[in-house]
């Protein structure tokens, strides 16, 4: 029995040491990254605060879990947007309720998992909804109204694509709408359909490969080609990054639905707003409609009976028109950060 206890702490001690390994490469990486952004260094230095700081610091176990599951998009985003969406990928999970699903999902585009597991994992969580509803009638009306919504919202992006709606409008519509869909319904709902979606994507990948071993070229960017933008540049991402986020957002703040809709409306709103302003000189952001999104967020949200200072609005907006990385990155995280009472 000693022998066992003293092989317990021996192997919490090499966990403890492989963190501290992770963690200094992960600031090295950081380090070395060129023409960074004030805005995109307080991102990262809040991810690792998030994951290594404080009493539920991420363990070797959890930070070798995200390791793997970042593999999988080693060729789609930057150095920089890794190192982020790692860490605060080892707080989520530390923090998660249903971490066990929670990473499952993410883990279907890594070459290490087993895609049998991942999947099963998927549909247990499933199962385990669909049985809630079957006993419950309240239950079953949020998600048969959910699948109305779903259906009216598909028909609406079916019609502007006849119509040869612009990419950037069927894109913020896409933002818009979601934000309506998780303002509308139940935790459970939203949580495990996002859930199912975003295994859906991220099995695109595998399930183009198969196509291709069989003589059919099926291609991503085939998939989603009237939504894809200059942030797709290295590979059809941001469906996936605005996803995660969300099913991320709604691991951590299952109880607190208006710091939630706070959140995303970063995304959302803020920078869906922006985007239809023209961008400044030299420049791909436009100040003028970043602060028109901001001023946008913070009257939605004072409608839905969310409220937060007004400063917290135009700092996201500030954010917004600075950051380098991916905005569906860095937005919600500073977001959350705002909120979390640390300033």
């Amino acid at each position: 029995m000693f022998q066992r206890g003293r092989g317990v702490a021996r192997k919490n001690e090499l966990e403890r040491e492989r963190a501290e390994r992770v963690y200094q490469m992960a600031q090295r990486a950081a380090l070395v990254l060129s023409e960074i952004s004030a805005t995109d260094e307080i991102v990262r230095q809040i991810c690792f605060l998030g994951a290594f700081g404080g009493s539920e610091a991420a363990d070797g176990r959890s930070v070798g879990k995200a390791a793997g599951i970042m593999y999988g998009f080693k060729d789609v985003l930057t150095l920089s947007e890794l190192v982020c969406c790692g860490v605060a990928l080892c707080f989520v999970a530390e923090k998660s309720s249903t971490s066990r699903c929670f990473l499952s999902v993410l883990a279907i585009r890594s070459p290490f998992a087993n895609l049998e597991a991942c999947l099963g994992v998927l549909a247990e969580y499933a199962g385990e909804c669909a049985a809630e509803a079957a006993r419950s009638f309240r239950v079953f009306s949020a998600w048969a109204l959910s699948f109305v919504y779903i259906g009216v919202f598909g028909a609406i992006q079916l019609e502007m694509h006849w119509r040869k709606a612009s990419a950037n409008l069927r894109r913020k519509s896409v933002h818009v709408g979601m934000f309506l869909y998780y303002s509308l319904f139940p935790w459970k709902v939203v949580h495990v359909q996002t859930a199912g979606l975003l295994g859906g994507f991220l099995l695109l990948p595998r399930v183009a490969k198969t196509c291709s071993r069989a003589g059919i070229e099926v291609r991503e960017e085939s998939v989603f080609r009237a939504f894809l933008s200059e942030k797709d540049r290295r590979g059809v991402v941001s469906h996936v990054l605005l996803l995660s986020v969300c099913l991320s957002l709604l691991e951590l703040l299952s109880e607190n639905r208006g710091r939630f809709l706070f959140t995303i409306s970063s995304v959302c709103i803020i920078d869906s707003v922006a985007s239809f302003f023209p961008r400044d000189k030299n420049s791909n952001k436009s100040v003028r409609g970043s602060m028109a999104g901001a001023v946008c967020a913070s009257v939605v949200l004072y409608c839905l009976g969310v409220e937060y200072p007004a400063v917290f609005y135009f700092l996201l907006g500030a954010a917004e028109c600075t950051t380098e990385i991916n905005d569906n990155i860095t937005l919600p995280i500073i977001a959350y950060f705002l909120t979390s009472g640390a300033i």
